[in-house]
């Protein structure tokens, strides 16, 4: 099978699997091209994120709290100076998205989108909230030019 990019490997987002980041470890909206709305995205053929990308989906490994290992991708921007990494989805046992903020926040803030993601997060793992979060993530994919693989917590 051809690891290039072709017009058929464009797909929603939420279709992405665990195969299609084998294939191709990042992929990139694709706001450009003529598909059915904006959720769409298509691989690429980066095997490092350089500067000047918004919004790549960049093939990450997760461990939970404790420490059962989840694939999945984070989002990467690196626009600003400094790269932004923000919460994607795991991808097993089915594309569920990560919460962009703390328990803690998202209820101070009353963001009841993000705690309905955490929810359906810890339904889809049928797991508790002590056991998943913080959620460790690691990118596959080298951020800038040095060779280190960048790394953080969701909380």
């Amino acid at each position: 099978m051809s690891r290039r990019p072709t017009l058929r490997s464009r797909k929603p987002v939420q279709a992405l699997t665990l195969a299609d980041f084998d294939r191709f470890p990042v992929w990139e909206y694709a706001l450009e091209e003529t598909v059915p709305d904006e959720t769409w995205v298509r691989p690429t053929e980066r095997f490092r994120i350089g500067r000047g990308l918004y919004s790549q989906l960049v093939r990450s490994s997760f461990w939970t709290a404790r420490g059962q290992p989840i694939p999945g991708f984070m989002i990467v921007s690196t626009y600003d100076a400094a790269p932004d990494v923000t919460s994607g989805a795991v991808l097993e046992p089915s594309y569920l998205p990560l919460p962009a903020l703390s328990r803690r926040e998202a209820v101070r803030r009353h963001a009841t989108w993000d705690l309905r993601v955490r929810r359906n997060l810890l339904r889809g793992l049928r797991r508790r909230d002590g056991t998943v979060f913080p959620i460790r993530y690691q990118l596959e994919v080298p951020v800038g030019r040095g060779a280190a693989l960048t790394t953080g917590t969701i909380k």
